[in-house]
Parts: C-alpha cells; sequence; structure tokens
C-alpha cells in the first residue's frame, strides 16, 4: 500500500508529525502531501521565525505577545505544545530584572503558578 492510498485523515496525522523537522522535505515528496501541507504553511513559517532563536530582553526590542519572563515564555508553551517542537536556542536573561523597574510601564507582573492553583504549566500531561 502506497501513502497516496491513506485516508486524508492518517495523511494530516503524519503532516502534524513532521512539524518542524521533516516539514519542509514533506511538502516536497508530491503533489498530495503539498496539498495536506498548504494549511500548515503560514503557522509553520510564523512559528519557525519567531521561536528558532527565541530571545526577550530588557531593551524592548525583543519583545514577543506580552513576553517578559520565563513564566510568561511556559505558559504559551504549556497553550500551545508546538512551539516548543521550533525553539533551537531561547535566551532568558530577563528573569535577574528588578519587578518594579519604573521604565517599564507596560509590563504587567504574572504571577508564577503554584502547584496548589493548578494552571496549564503545573497539570500533569496525562
Amino acid at each position: 500500500m502506497s501513502l497516496k492510498n491513506l485516508p486524508a485523515e492518517l495523511l494530516d496525522i503524519i503532516v502534524q508529525l513532521s512539524l518542524p523537522e521533516g516539514f519542509e522535505t514533506l511538502a516536497t515528496t508530491c503533489k498530495i502531501f503539498y496539498a495536506r501541507c498548504e494549511p500548515f504553511i503560514q503557522r509553520h513559517n510564523g512559528l519557525r521565525s519567531r521561536f528558532r532563536y527565541f530571545r526577550y530582553g530588557n531593551d524592548g526590542l525583543y519583545e514577543y505577545d506580552g513576553l517578559w519572563a520565563t513564566s510568561d515564555f511556559l505558559q504559551l508553551i504549556a497553550t500551545d505544545r508546538a512551539i516548543a517542537r521550533y525553539i533551537q536556542n531561547a535566551t532568558l536573561y530577563t528573569d535577574s530584572w528588578s519587578i518594579g523597574d519604573p521604565s517599564r510601564p507596560s509590563y504587567v507582573l504574572r504571577s508564577v503558578p503554584s502547584i496548589e492553583d493548578g494552571g496549564l504549566i503545573v497539570q500533569s500531561s496525562s
């Protein structure tokens, strides 16, 4: 049985599992796989460009989606686990900032979730 004869649902699963490492290669194998990959291309390119070398810094040049601390970054990964697969290098040095920095008026402190309160970061993945 060739891959071309598999149901569309299985092809979609194969495409999603190929992200990000084999996605581009899979998309170029044949017209059928390209058609299955096409809905994911824009999202793949966006995640790759934003998170391959993820960095946020105290100069404000690297703020992504309001991420100012590692707890924010982990919350984003917990919400969308695909992001973690795109990260090759993450610089998280801003966690050493002083919280009450007056030069950061737009910074909203997000508390680190506690184990007792639950939340996406501390929930079991089972």
